[in-house]
């Protein structure tokens, strides 16, 4: 990970980075709300996050509910991701369960690819004295 800066951080957009997909509705469930816990906490810091699960979770289901897409419509999302990582987000924020989640490996791989900096969640959470 890349030496934090701390001044600079408040001034930028920022993409978080959260475990979605599960094997039941109710883990998924369970997945956007810790996404939403940890984006709330993060803006109430003072940054400015940009949280694709916070943001598209309810739109993805409406497209489903609607038959515009399938529910393990993946490609599309990562798609829309991708415009604003490349885009509008100066680097990442992962948090824990990355590792297990091909969403956010692919997202970690992008951001690498583009040379902008990635920050695990602790070390946020450590410079900002935000509470678990």
């Amino acid at each position: 990970m890349v030496k934090f800066m701390k001044n600079s951080f408040r001034n930028n957009l920022w993409y978080l980075a959260h475990p979605y997909t599960a094997d039941s509705d109710e883990k998924i469930e369970l997945n956007v709300k810790k996404a939403n816990i940890i984006a709330a906490k993060l803006i109430c810091a003072g940054l400015f996050v940009y949280s694709p699960i916070s943001m598209t979770h309810w739109i993805h289901k409406e497209a489903v509910e609607m038959g515009l897409i399938d529910k393990s419509e993946w490609d599309l999302w990562m798609k829309f991701d991708y415009f604003f990582i490349e885009n509008h987000c100066t680097g990442l924020i992962i948090s824990p369960g990355w590792e297990d989640s091909q969403g956010c490996k692919e997202e970690y791989k992008r951001f690498q690819e583009l040379k902008k900096p990635i920050y695990l969640l602790e070390e946020i959470y450590q410079e900002l004295n935000i509470r678990e």
